[in-house]
Parts: structure tokens; C-alpha cells; sequence
């Protein structure tokens, strides 16, 4: 069985819906105080990840400020693959 130590959580969409997936974030990195957790999302949502635990990082990447161009989007996915072991795109269904 593979054992993930860095686990890459993706949040970009809704406000509502990144905030909804905050008790989940929190409560598995609670869980697992091991294992680290970096979550992307947007720089104005990032601003709602206070009081998180130690093991969770934020990662604010606008891609509608210069950060959208090809060249980095490739540097984006090359730092995120040296950093995490699995990813995790949360959808929220209606």
C-alpha cells in the first residue's frame, strides 16, 4: 500500500464552495498531523484559512494576474509535482 505524506487540495471555484470544504480540509489535517496538506486556490478565498491547522499551507495563485501564461502554469505544475505525493480536486454537487 503507497503511503501519501503530501496531499495537493484544490479549491478555485466559489467562495461558498471553499468555504464549505474548510471544516473538511481542517478535519483531516487534524487527523493526520503527519501529513501535510497544501491547498490552491484563489488569493481572495486564501484570506478564509485563518486559524488552520499547522500542517496546512495555502497556496494563493491568480490566474487572471500574469500568473495565466503558459510558462507558468508549467512552473505551477512543476513545483506542486516536486511537493505532493496526491491530489485532490473537491467538487461540490447540487
Amino acid at each position: 500500500m503507497r503511503v501519501y505524506n503530501n496531499i495537493l487540495v484544490i479549491r478555485l471555484s466559489a467562495l461558498g464552495d471553499v468555504a464549505m470544504t474548510l471544516p473538511v480540509i481542517y478535519s483531516v489535517a487534524k487527523a493526520y498531523p503527519r501529513k501535510n496538506f497544501t491547498v490552491l486556490t484563489r488569493p481572495f478565498f486564501a484570506k478564509l484559512f485563518i486559524n488552520k491547522p499547522k500542517n496546512v499551507e495555502v497556496l494563493a495563485w491568480d490566474f487572471k494576474k500574469g500568473h495565466a501564461s503558459l510558462l507558468d502554469m508549467l512552473l505551477l505544475m512543476r513545483l506542486l509535482d516536486k511537493k505532493n505525493s496526491i491530489v485532490l480536486r473537491i467538487f461540490t454537487t447540487s
